[in-house]
């Protein structure tokens, strides 16, 4: 029973690191730029057409590590949706 407690312990961040692999590939596959963020505007994830579409709206900011103020309205609207219409699909489109 230690081994394969010890075997499973080890073997998770591998696991980890290839679920992020995968999401990575899956993301990349989109056409349209992604963006993947909590509820407080951190980024979780991104592709490669989110991040030049970021760079774009933040020219001045060398690596994109804040959400841009247009693609944040769009997230937040989306949050304030999801208190009125909680048991129905919602799809908010904006072109950016």
């Amino acid at each position: 029973m230690y081994t394969l407690t010890n075997t499973l312990e080890k073997s998770a961040p591998q696991v980890q690191q290839l679920d992020n692999g995968l999401l990575q590939g899956v993301l990349e596959g989109f056409i349209d730029g992604v963006l993947i963020l909590n509820t407080q505007g951190d980024l979780v994830h991104s592709n490669e057409t989110a991040r030049v579409l970021c760079e774009q709206l933040t020219p001045n900011s060398k690596h994109f590590t804040v959400v841009p103020k247009e693609i944040w309205r769009v997230c937040q609207a989306l949050k304030e949706s999801d208190e009125f219409y909680a048991h129905q699909s919602v799809i908010i489109d904006s072109e950016i």
